[in-house]
């Protein structure tokens, strides 16, 4: 019995292919895909064990957080209908089951990391510039990517936003392992849930892809950003002034991904002075690593070690670009995602933890 939990990531956003071959969203309004990575790892386990069979629950939703989607109602998803909460709706639906393996992906939206995305894909210099409030510059490309200008403009500057929404991180997934384990008090919003009692070991939770880069042209071997007149060649753009330059792109990556506490990282934009940022938060993938030590739970590193160099404008790109989204799923939801064929590598690495733990 695989349950699969989270959000955009688990759910399948991006890999849905309905002017392809596949079969389009298996829950239209939670973007599940029969594509996704958590349900390419259930069918594998179950194919690879003539005397087994697997029932694989899919409860991840496109745009979660872990108040509002996994431990609390989920008000609106992409099909606009309120979902209950995962961890309630698993617990109903295995009730008096062992769960075997909880597939599990979130985090991303606590910190907003499709705001960050979006943000850089309007301001120069995203990570040090104030954004002001009612920039008429946002206000005029809001409708091109459905943006609410809210969501990029706060008058302050979005690396210290990120930097104090990666500090509350660690906290809200020690909520998530006490209602996942069941070793704790599981509540939410001063209401007591019941637990999964799923072992901590058997919590499967993949690191985010890299979104960003490519092999250099000269020397396959070596990693970098994108480029192209010094900026990733469609990453939301045109018809944005700057779209997502290197060095925010680097930026997301090294900081708002695999950043580590009390280092700095030097951000050198092309048309303001360079300036040495200060790290006082772990990045996203750091502190789910961490989780292994702090829950016991079983990280998939691979899913963003696998992917590197395969980005947004790669050659062989993992990544669903605006254009792809658009085209494939009919909105601009899928961008930033894992494709089909980065939703097999992320769904091979889980095939292969899932293997490990079940054997034990």
């Amino acid at each position: 019995r695989v349950v699969g939990l989270g959000d955009s990531y688990g759910s399948g956003e991006g890999a849905d292919d309905t002017c392809g071959t596949a079969a389009g969203w298996q829950d239209r309004n939670c973007h599940r895909a029969a594509n996704a990575a958590q349900a390419r790892a259930a069918l594998a386990i179950e194919r690879a064990d003539d005397q087994s069979a697997v029932t694989f629950l899919h409860l991840a939703c496109s745009g979660a957080t872990i108040d509002e989607g996994l431990l609390g109602v989920y008000p609106e998803p992409p099909g606009k209908q309120a979902v209950p909460a995962q961890v309630v709706e698993a617990a109903q639906l295995t009730a008096g089951w062992q769960i075997d393996a909880l597939f599990l992906s979130i985090g991303g939206n606590d910190i907003e990391f499709s705001p960050v995305i979006k943000a850089c894909g309007v301001f120069d210099d995203c990570a040090t510039v104030t954004r002001r409030v009612d920039d008429p510059l946002c206000e005029a490309l809001a409708s091109f990517v459905r943006l609410r200008c809210n969501e990029t403009e706060t008058g302050r500057p979005l690396h210290d936003e990120v930097q104090e929404a990666l500090t509350e991180l660690p906290a809200r997934y020690a909520s998530v392992a006490d209602c996942l384990s069941g070793s704790g008090q599981c509540s939410y919003n001063g209401q007591t849930l019941a637990g999964l009692g799923v072992d901590p070991s058997h919590v499967i939770q993949i690191t985010y892809p890299d979104i960003s880069t490519r092999p250099a042209p000269n020397n396959p071997r070596r990693l970098r950003s994108p480029d192209g007149f010094g900026y990733c060649s469609g990453a939301l753009r045109p018809p944005f002034v700057s779209g997502i330059a290197e060095e925010e792109f680097q930026w997301a990556r090294e900081v708002v991904q695999q950043g580590k506490a009390g280092t700095t990282f030097e951000f050198r934009p092309r048309r303001r002075p360079g300036t040495t940022l200060a790290i006082t938060a772990d990045g996203l993938n750091t502190t789910i690593t961490s989780n292994r030590s702090r829950h016991g739970w079983t990280i998939v590193e691979e899913s963003f070690a696998n992917s590197r160099g395969h980005g947004y404008c790669a050659p062989e790109r993992w990544v669903t670009q605006i254009i792809d989204s658009f085209i494939g799923q009919g909105d601009e939801f899928g961008t930033f995602h894992p494709n089909i064929p980065g939703q097999i590598s992320i769904g091979n690495a889980l095939t292969e933890a899932a293997a490990r733990v079940l054997s034990q």
